[in-house]
């Protein structure tokens, strides 16, 4: 097991397919032309576009093309390359599977809407004890437009925290949060159990970001449960 990974719940990686993640980036963007061109006739060709769609009348369109996003072909061909599933081995996933499907976020700037206060996901998703989330953002990703933030070691005693009916972590003041910045390319693997929460976008541009959920086959407490996976 990677010893970072052990100790404190998490590690960053550098990924091979930065052409992919652009491409992807791109579609994304693409998708969202193809539906504003159609109904709109108004063009959707950077993130300064796609910030004015958002804040328009026509914010429809982005709500649509957002909820189809986690379809896009490309999407599945970076969650099913072999550097993905040796990512997992690497935190120990002895046997990967998909714990749920690909997950996109699409963060607009200046925007506290969507922001995910400080949480875990294994309440979300009761797959293996062992899963974790490889979170990849589609740019480089610092704290101005919204990084990551989390609590080191918070994974160790595989608890879930106290929550609210939002599952949100109640008096989550008593943690230390720190931030983890990414260079375009790379990605940050965590256990399900760390503690953390979204950044705030505070740049003008959007921060594409995609959250691949990888369980464990060969962990013997799962299979008791006969997988059982929560739907999400």
């Amino acid at each position: 097991m990677n010893n970072e990974f052990k100790k404190n719940g998490f590690f960053v990686i550098k990924l091979k397919n930065k052409v992919g993640l652009s491409q992807l980036r791109k579609r994304f963007l693409s998708n969202f032309n193809t539906m504003s061109k159609l109904l709109t006739g108004k063009q959707i060709r950077s993130d300064k576009d796609l910030i004015k769609l958002y804040h328009s009348k026509h914010r429809y369109i982005w709500t649509a093309v957002y909820d189809i996003l986690k379809f896009e072909n490309l999407l599945f061909k970076l969650a099913g390359n072999k550097e993905i599933i040796n990512v997992a081995k690497k935190a120990d996933i002895k046997n990967p599977i998909f714990g749920t499907k690909p997950y996109v976020r699409v963060d607009m700037p200046n925007d506290p809407k969507y922001m995910f206060k400080a949480h875990q996901d294994y309440p979300y998703n009761r797959n293996s004890k062992n899963s974790i989330v490889i979170f990849i953002p589609l740019q480089k990703c610092l704290k101005k437009n919204g990084c990551l933030s989390i609590v080191k070691g918070s994974h160790k005693a595989k608890k879930v925290f106290s929550m609210d009916k939002k599952m949100i972590i109640k008096n989550n003041k008593k943690f230390k949060f720190t931030d983890v910045p990414l260079n375009f390319g790379e990605a940050v693997v965590f256990s399900q159990f760390l503690v953390h929460k979204s950044g705030y976008n505070l740049s003008d541009t959007v921060r594409f970001s995609v959250q691949l959920r990888l369980t464990d086959l060969a962990q013997k407490e799962y299979a008791k449960r006969g997988y059982f996976i929560v739907k999400s």
